[in-house]
């Protein structure tokens, strides 16, 4: 990776999401990253940040809670492997229910966001909630929201976004 680190803010490099946020109080965005070594050799590791509209972005460390070398195989390390993610998360407050634009900002190069969960409250964090329901979006008949003998599917689940994709951050 041949990226110089980036200040987060201004003019940087970022993602923007438009979001849609059901009501006031603290939220929790999770990021699920795919595991990487802390290839530039900086404790805390490799790092992004994440805001939410004209608020100062939260700069987190994505290997913040490595206490040895991941090259000495730390139980950190092998749990994000053996579950294939790495989570990082950081807090915000809304004031106001409604739309609302989640911005993530490229500090360090080599970072990958596999999934990202805004946590309301509504639901449990982990595993993190299933795919979106293809209801609206496909006239299939096994994407009409019920599975035979099973009746409709009921999910209370956080907000979710790019559940099937990958965004990489260069």
């Amino acid at each position: 990776v041949t990226m110089r680190a980036q200040a987060p803010g201004a003019d940087s490099p970022r993602l923007e999401y438009d979001v849609l946020l059901p009501a006031p109080g603290r939220i929790r965005v999770h990021l699920y990253l795919a595991p990487t070594y802390n290839f530039v050799n900086r404790p805390g590791g490799l790092r992004l940040a994440v805001s939410l509209d004209d608020a100062p972005p939260q700069l987190l460390e994505v290997h913040a809670a490595d206490t040895i070398p991941d090259w000495r195989y730390g139980r950190v390390w092998m749990d994000a492997v053996a579950r294939n993610v790495r989570i990082v998360t950081s807090v915000h407050e809304i004031t106001r229910p409604g739309p609302h634009t989640l911005k993530l900002w490229a500090v360090d190069g080599g970072v990958v966001v596999e999934r990202i969960v805004i946590d309301t409250g509504a639901a449990p964090e982990l595993p993190g909630p299933a795919r979106k329901s293809l209801r609206a979006q496909s006239p299939h008949p096994l994407a009409s929201g019920t599975r035979s003998g099973f009746g409709p599917r009921r999910r209370r689940y956080p907000i979710v976004i790019g559940v099937c994709g990958q965004a990489v951050i260069l």
